[in-house]
């Protein structure tokens, strides 16, 4: 692996220009709490949503944002998966390009995407993991009863929801517009459908919880296979990264941006 160009990803955040998200309590008003219901076997997931004024210039709809929330976010209560990263995708929506974000919440126990690790290179199941089903048939759902732009897709998430990010862009390739893992972990034997999907990846350079080299693994593929694919990394910084990471201008403003196709 070329050293600069790790250094580049490294350095890049030395000055940023960014915005102050909202914060959990502003979320339980901005948002809606809602339940998906699978029609074939009954199966749900709880969800929060945001839908904002759709512009009557906005006549392909707007963007979905679906968010998945980390490990420390399960539960029951369809609030937890707002105190993470979602702030700033509201915030974002709301003030600068108008997006419905729907952030779900993984009961207790459960797991997006459960990857098997072997020597720190992560493996995918081969079957499409219970919960990462649910969120494609919720998504699926709102595309149904909103105005969605369905060539403008997103999907981040952290830590856990990193996983299922990766996840959903390798079993969905060319289904997103755009990607932004941060701190998770994919599998470098499915980055060539990863590869199919724009992609911003964060990470901490001193993560102790999901070693850098999982994102480094896939980022080297990446780059091997000439995929549209950015890499940052956060020197001296440990797992917690996602709060800079959604309140960056630059960041949001290339996520809100993408449309499927276009580069």
């Amino acid at each position: 692996m070329n050293f600069g160009r790790w250094m580049l990803g490294v350095f890049v955040f030395a000055a940023v220009c960014g915005f102050k998200p909202y914060g959990t309590n502003d979320l339980v008003n901005l948002t809606v709490p809602l339940k998906y219901v699978d029609r074939t076997d009954g199966t749900s997931l709880q969800y929060r949503i945001f839908v904002p004024a759709i512009p009557k210039a906005a006549t392909n709809g707007v963007p979905l944002v679906m968010f998945l929330h980390g490990s420390g976010e399960c539960g029951t209560n369809n609030i937890s998966q707002l105190v993470h990263g979602v702030g700033g995708l509201v915030w974002w929506s709301r003030n600068r390009e108008p997006a419905i974000v729907v952030a779900p919440q993984s009961p207790p126990m459960t797991e997006w995407s459960p990857l098997f690790f072997n020597m720190l290179h992560a493996r995918m199941p081969i079957a499409t993991p219970p919960m990462i089903a649910r969120v494609k048939g919720l998504m699926d759902e709102i595309c149904e009863q909103y105005p969605v732009d369905t060539n403008r897709m997103l999907v981040t998430g952290i830590s856990l929801g990193g996983y299922g990010t990766w996840d959903l862009i390798s079993r969905y390739p060319g289904h997103f517009a755009a990607a932004i893992p941060v701190c998770g972990a994919g599998d470098p034997q499915h980055a060539e459908d990863a590869a199919k999907t724009p992609l911003w990846i964060f990470h901490g350079e001193r993560d102790g919880n999901v070693p850098n080299k999982m994102d480094r693994a896939m980022v080297s593929r990446l780059w091997e296979l000439d995929a549209p694919v950015r890499y940052m990394e956060y020197p001296d910084s440990g797992h917690g990264i996602w709060g800079r990471v959604y309140s960056d201008d630059a960041v949001m403003k290339w996520f809100f941006s993408r449309v499927r196709g276009r580069k």
